[in-house]
């Protein structure tokens, strides 16, 4: 399992109520947890504990929460997917008995009103209300993307629902978690005007295909090899991927502008500067940034800050399908190397598994 960034308070927190319930004063290790979980008597009387608070991040095994999470199911049921920020709340209530029922994701010792804008959960911490609550102040003007304290590189784990299969892509995806990062913020104009507040997009080979590995093709059909603008995984990011989410993260989503080349009928080479989507594949220099490839979209486009602070770790372990369409013929479309800042072609309806997909939105 990849390492994954966490706050340190969410595992502050969870081994708090653990010791809640067992009433001792044991420090538990992430490994640690879920054994520990498995075995409180909830029969007893719960108790009140010191706990220190924290502001550090610190760099957790992914498996360590699949396993709380898995430990927590076992104790009260159900099928829910527990965030890392919502963990230390379904100990605290480890009596009750979840069944498929929702569960209120309160988190532990709540503030009452709105969210303090001095102190801003993290996105990785953040419960999906505390998600749309502060996409919303950003919106209303009240806090800005910085006073956010959320940067380039944060990570969220999002469970994702399954993806029936699509012919126009020839593909389907079993329900799974997703890694989110901030790759970048105010790189977009939105539909409705102003820039994104941030840039968010799946992180490259971050578990369960989070850069979602793929047998399937940008465009089956031969009459629609037109680039971008026409072709089945746009229609399929927009619709399918873009339903997955859990309908609260969906709503945080924006629908913004991009530059492509598009071809069709009747002329080559036509660029397109009003796409708007909700979610979109990069372009070539939007990954590699300048000198990769000679297309007109490229005096539309800057480099995305995620890769360009770090590219050589960045890029990621898959060759990746972009948006960007091979000038010399319209049937292909450009792909990334995993090994370096290289470009080449494959014909839309190319079908391998060597090539992966790699969406992003902006909130």
């Amino acid at each position: 399992m990849p390492n994954v960034i966490l706050d340190e308070q969410i595992l502050i927190d969870i081994a708090a109520e653990i010791r809640a319930w067992n009433g001792t004063s044991t420090k538990y290790t992430p490994s640690q947890m879920a054994n520990a979980i498995k075995n409180i008597n909830t029969t007893g009387t719960r108790v009140a504990v010191q706990k220190k608070t924290s502001t550090k991040k610190v760099i957790l095994n992914e498996q360590y929460l699949k396993d709380i999470a898995n430990a927590i199911r076992t104790r009260r049921g159900g099928t829910r997917q527990y965030y890392p920020g919502e963990m230390a709340w379904a100990i605290r209530h480890l009596d009750v008995k979840d069944g498929d029922t929702p569960v209120d994701p309160t988190p532990i010792d709540p503030t009452p009103g709105p969210i303090d804008p001095t102190n801003i959960p993290s996105f990785a911490s953040a419960t999906e209300d505390e998600l749309v609550e502060i996409v919303g102040m950003m919106d209303r003007g009240e806090i800005t993307s910085e006073q956010t304290g959320w940067e380039i590189g944060d990570e969220r784990i999002v469970h994702l629902n399954a993806i029936p299969y699509r012919q126009y892509i020839k593909e389907e995806y079993t329900e799974r978690d997703i890694t989110l990062v901030i790759m970048d913020s105010g790189h977009y104009t939105l539909t409705t005007g102003g820039k994104d507040h941030f840039v968010v997009g799946l992180k490259d080979g971050s578990g369960f295909y989070s850069s979602m590995g793929t047998y399937g093709y940008i465009e089956e059909n031969d009459d629609e090899w037109r680039g971008w603008s026409w072709c089945g995984l746009r229609k399929w990011c927009n619709e399918d991927f873009r339903n997955a989410f859990p309908e609260k993260i969906r709503s945080i989503f924006k629908q913004f502008t991009s530059a492509c080349l598009n071809n069709n009928p009747e002329r080559r080479n036509v660029l397109s500067l009003i796409d708007e989507d909700y979610f979109s594949l990069f372009a070539v220099k939007e990954i590699l940034g300048e000198g990769q490839d000679e297309n007109p979209e490229n005096a539309y486009l800057t480099q995305i800050a995620y890769f360009k602070e770090d590219i050589i770790n960045r890029l990621g372990i898959f060759d990746k399908w972009t948006r960007s369409l091979d000038v010399n013929d319209p049937s292909f479309f450009r792909c990334t190397y995993a090994s370096g800042g290289m470009v080449y072609s494959r014909r839309a309806n190319y079908i391998g598994n060597d090539l992966a997909i790699q969406p992003f939105g902006c909130i």
